[in-house]
């Protein structure tokens, strides 16, 4: 598999990216960063490896984050609330598996 999504071994092409750049990058857009590697890594394991685990759960979160970037005014009732809740315990999640 070749393309501009893949290095010329079959990795993604976020291999590349230097770790000062990637914290740069998640400093200055409030965090945000983090998520689009995310679904490009877990798009990356379902094409190359089949497992659409990955795929299944950073989509949501890539969804709930851009809902979130909506201003509350022009969202219904406490739905706001209700997306950083969800997005909390998505993070919540997340550190308890790392830990």
């Amino acid at each position: 598999m070749s393309g501009p999504l893949f290095t010329p071994d079959d990795l993604p092409w976020t291999v590349g990216i230097d770790l000062p750049l990637t914290i740069l990058l998640i400093l200055v857009t409030g965090g945000t960063f983090i998520i689009l590697p995310g679904v490009y890594l877990a798009l990356w394991l379902y094409i190359v490896h089949r497992r659409p685990l990955a795929l299944y759960l950073y989509m949501p979160l890539a969804v709930l984050s851009g809902l979130d970037l909506i201003p509350d005014r022009l969202l219904p009732g406490n739905l706001s609330e209700l997306i950083g809740l969800l997005l909390g315990l998505w993070l919540a999640a997340e550190c308890s598996e790392a830990s």
